[in-house]
This record gives C-alpha cells, sequence and structure tokens, in this order.
C-alpha cells in the first residue's frame, strides 16, 4: 500500500504498516511537534479509561454497492454487505477497548441485520452518511471518544481497532485511518464530536483539514485491516469468496 501522508500541517503520528510484518504489530512512534497526538500503549505507557462508542453506518442494502453493479446483480450486492457489515460489527465487539457499538442502518433489511448482534441499532435520519454518522455521535457524551468505522472491511481484525484507539492514547484530537484510495476506513474523535464527519472522496484529507480548521490536533495510522475496502469492481478480485446470490 502506498504510504499517505498528511498534509504539510500535520505531523503523521504512525507511519504505514509493513504488510510484510506483523498485522497485529501497533502504530510505530515518530517524531513530531507539541501539536500533535501522542501515541499511548507503548512499552510501559497506559491508555487512559476513556470510553470508546463505536459508530458502524450502513446505508439502504438496495442502495448500497451502486459502483459494483457492472460486476454483481443487486442481490449479490446486498449479500456482500450483509456478509462484510456482519464481520466488521463482530470486529468492534471483539475489541476490548470499545465499551458499546451503535448501527446506524438505512432501512428494516439493515436492522434486522445489525439486530442479530449485541449492539445498538439506530435508524439513519435521511441525508446521506455523513449526516448519519453526525447523528449517531452527536448526542454522546462530551468526555467520550467515538471511533466510526465504515462497514465494507473484509479483512478488519479486533486489533486493527484497538491500535487506534491506543495510539489516540486520551490527548483529545483526531485520528484517521486510510483507505488504500485516501478515503477513510476508521475516524476516531475526541471528544466524540469534535469534528463534523467528510466521508466521501480523499475523505482522509478531507477530515485532517476539519481537524485543522477546529483547532484541535490530528495525525494518521495505516493498517491493512482498515485499508482495505470494497469500493471498486477491481476490488472484487481480492474477495471473489464472499460474493454469493441472495
Amino acid at each position: 500500500m502506498p504510504a499517505h501522508r498528511a498534509p504539510a500541517a500535520f505531523v503523521p503520528i504512525a507511519t504505514p504498516m509493513d504488510h510484510s510484518g506483523d498485522a497485529d504489530s501497533g502504530a510505530r512512534q515518530m517524531s513530531h511537534d507539541p501539536g500533535s497526538l501522542e501515541p499511548r500503549g507503548g512499552h510501559g505507557s497506559t491508555v487512559p479509561c476513556v470510553s470508546v462508542t463505536a459508530i458502524v453506518p450502513l446505508k439502504a442494502l438496495d442502495h448500497a454497492k451502486q459502483r459494483l453493479s457492472g460486476r454483481l446483480t443487486a442481490g449479490e450486492r446486498r449479500a456482500l454487505m450483509r456478509t462484510v457489515f456482519l464481520h466488521v460489527l463482530d470486529a468492534c465487539l471483539a475489541t476490548p477497548e470499545i465499551d458499546r457499538v451503535i448501527a446506524v442502518v438505512g432501512d428494516d433489511d439493515g436492522a434486522a441485520l445489525a439486530a442479530r448482534r449485541a449492539v445498538t441499532v439506530v435508524r439513519e435520519p435521511g441525508g446521506g452518511l455523513n449526516r448519519a454518522v453526525w447523528h449517531a455521535s452527536d448526542g454522546l457524551p462530551a468526555d467520550s471518544a467515538s471511533l466510526v468505522v465504515v462497514a465494507d472491511l473484509p479483512e478488519l481484525a479486533a486489533a486493527d481497532l484497538s491500535a487506534v484507539i491506543t495510539a489516540g492514547g486520551g490527548t483529545p484530537g483526531v485520528l484517521v485511518a486510510p483507505t488504500h484510495d485516501g478515503g477513510t476506513g476508521a475516524l476516531l474523535r475526541r471528544p466524540a464530536a469534535v469534528i463534523a464527519p467528510a466521508f466521501g472522496g480523499a475523505s482522509a484529507a478531507a477530515h485532517l483539514r476539519a481537524a485543522q480548521d477546529a483547532g484541535v490536533r490530528a495525525g494518521l495510522i495505516c493498517r491493512p485491516g482498515l485499508a482495505r475496502d470494497i469500493d471498486r469492481p477491481a476490488d472484487l478480485d481480492r474477495y471473489a469468496g464472499l460474493v454469493t446470490g441472495e
């Protein structure tokens, strides 16, 4: 995966991981200025106890992954998202640093799917992904953190989410885990709604700019399980085994 670099105004707190290395290893600390986030969880350190809520948004299944329509039928796209969404919820539930998981769903099918897991199910208010994330995070306690995790990460592991939370430590700010194409696989915000979500094209850079505009600290952490999403037809070549009919 190519290195993702923050804009010049930011000092990254973590480097892209060598894919040949241990996928469970934590982020490596880099030299940084006093305005950057301090990675925590290294040898002899502890992570302050801050409540973390994971937010996993899922748009209406009939509208999911329209860009894959040239390769998959509507039924195959729905089945793919069902499988990967449940996988992401399972990874969140298996992460010891996460206290609560909220699934923001766009339709009754998504609500029924999320109800199979021990998560809080919230209906999307309409208006797209970013409004859905804001709706779920706006009422969270001011002294808590939110971790937004996108629903299409087939290689996500609990260790990836633990690494993000540990790297963020107890310091207020924003930590972005970018996807391979410059999107955002996970967004850690402390306080929970310190910036508005900006998911969409090139959202990793957009989230860093939002943090800068808000005057809060920001950084990047790269993890393979958070970088490999399913957005383009070419991505299906890696995950053909996940595609089944309904």
